[in-house]
Order: structure tokens, then C-alpha cells, then sequence
């Protein structure tokens, strides 16, 4: 763990930076819901299911 390191003062802290990063991917993977049940309200796409996920994963690496 980073703490011994020093990357972190106290195990709280490196608790904290833990719980932050866990809703930042709550708050991404709940707007990529968001994206999908607009999609499917959508019109048809003629892109694949599997164009569409590597898109997908390809913004989520961008974002990170």
C-alpha cells in the first residue's frame, strides 16, 4: 500500500482517494446507462454491438 510509501499521510486518507475514485466509476457506469436506455429508445443503428462496446470502452480509457 502507498501509505508506508507516502503517497498517502494516514490509512483515512487512502480510504478517502478509494471512496473517490469508486464514484467516479459509480457516476461513469451509471451515464453509460443512461446512454444505453436512450439508445434503445432510439432509432436503429447500423453499427454492431461489438463497434459500439469498443467505442465505448475506447472513451472510457480516454476519460482515465
Amino acid at each position: 500500500m502507498k501509505i508506508n510509501e507516502g503517497r498517502f499521510e494516514s490509512k483515512s486518507e487512502a480510504v478517502r482517494a478509494g471512496m473517490r475514485l469508486l464514484e467516479e466509476h459509480e457516476q461513469k457506469f451509471d451515464a453509460l446507462k443512461l446512454a444505453i436506455a436512450e439508445g434503445d429508445k432510439s432509432s436503429e443503428s447500423n453499427r454492431t454491438l461489438k463497434e459500439i462496446a469498443l467505442e465505448a470502452k475506447q472513451e472510457l480509457k480516454n476519460e482515465l
